[in-house]
């Protein structure tokens, strides 16, 4: 048997003039452990079959290749899904490397042909891989907080310099009435957290709404807060006076279901039920939408009912789009933070928390 051949820089010029077949070409990439580039998918999903797509996975498996493990999958998940359903590969994925931000993308790509087993391994991966994540965002947000002026308070650390000196200015003798203490007192916060799961790019757009509701759920564990899901219809995640179960809030978020339907009326409509039950003057809701909605009733009169809504606007080419959330915010008394990824999500959560 002779060694797989390590790909040459001129192997896609040699390609292009028959020289090497692409089934060929892709294995030797795939084995050296680089990742598949200059390949048309489509092109592919003709020329190889079920059969050697299963194949070239259990190759990569081998190779630990998850970037050609990811590619394939793009080919025919239900082959990939096949060759990870009956292969021990915990060890691989599990593993503290480059690929482990793969893992989530290759979940939603496969999971609907995943075995109920492999289906929970990745599931807890991916459940892992956000709550590392959104903890790192969350520290990067200070609470908001009152400042108040006090006599010298030994449970505080901080001074007010100038108060200090202007006190004790000309004096022999100085007490601890003279030094003026820094008391922060912390914020309650109430609020609706309201995410769009609909519509397209819907693995990245679950992911960092799993994101968002985490680092809502960290930046807010001593205060009250629900969390609203919505596509075709909305579904509330965690109630306004509900335990706060994190894990369980990300497992519903990852298992909803992909839907090109968008109801903003149905979302604001439970998301302002939840507001109601909170008696203190301070309270708001943050919507995370495109704004693009396509079922239900106009949501601007349900908007004007808000005390504060403020709008994370996610990327659409759709003009009219951007109208509804600035007409959302402006009707709800709130801010539109614009983003261009679904990546900068959760810290514009956090800067927006940050700021409430």
């Amino acid at each position: 048997m002779n060694e797989a051949r390590i790909p040459r820089a001129d192997d896609f010029k040699l390609r292009l003039f028959g020289e090497i077949p692409d089934k060929e070409l892709l294995q030797e990439i795939i084995r050296s452990g680089k990742k598949p580039v200059g390949f048309n998918i489509n092109d592919l999903r003709k020329k190889l079959n079920y059969t050697e797509i299963r194949k070239l996975t259990q190759t990569a498996l081998q190779s630990e290749n998850m970037e050609a493990v990811l590619f394939l999958a793009k080919i025919n998940s239900l082959a990939v899904a096949n060759a990870i359903s009956t292969a021990n590969i915990e060890h691989l994925f599990t593993k503290e490397n480059r690929f482990s931000a793969l893992v989530p993308k290759l979940y939603f790509q496969i999971r609907g042909a995943l075995s109920p087993a492999k289906k929970k391994l990745f599931r807890r991966l991916v459940r892992a891989a956000v709550l590392k994540t959104s903890l790192k965002i969350s520290g990067q947000g200070l609470r908001g907080s009152k400042i108040h002026l006090t006599p010298f308070d030994y449970q505080s650390f901080e001074f007010d310099v100038e108060e200090t000196l202007e006190n004790i200015l000309g004096k022999d003798v100085i007490s601890n009435e003279d030094i003026v203490s820094i008391l922060r007192e912390r914020r309650k916060k109430n609020g609706v957290l309201i995410l769009d799961t609909s519509g397209s790019m819907y693995g990245d757009k679950i992911i960092n709404a799993a994101l968002a509701a985490a680092v809502l759920a960290y930046h807010m564990k001593k205060d009250r807060y629900s969390v609203v899901a919505f596509n075709n219809v909305a579904t509330v995640l965690k109630h306004i006076d509900e335990k706060s179960d994190v894990l369980k809030m990300i497992d519903a978020i990852l298992e909803t279901e992909p839907s090109g339907y968008t109801n903003l009326s149905d979302a604001l409509q439970k998301g302002l039920n939840e507001l109601r039950k909170i008696k203190d003057a301070r309270k708001w809701a943050i919507l995370i939408t495109d704004g693009c909605y396509n079922k239900g009733d106009d949501p601007l009169p349900l908007a004007a009912k808000y005390p504060k809504l403020h709008i994370i606007q996610i990327p659409s080419d759709q003009k009219w789009c951007t109208r509804v959330c600035r007409n959302l915010a402006a009707k709800g008394k709130g801010r539109v933070v614009s983003v261009r990824e679904y990546k900068e999500i959760p810290m514009a959560l956090i800067k927006l928390l940050k700021g409430i």
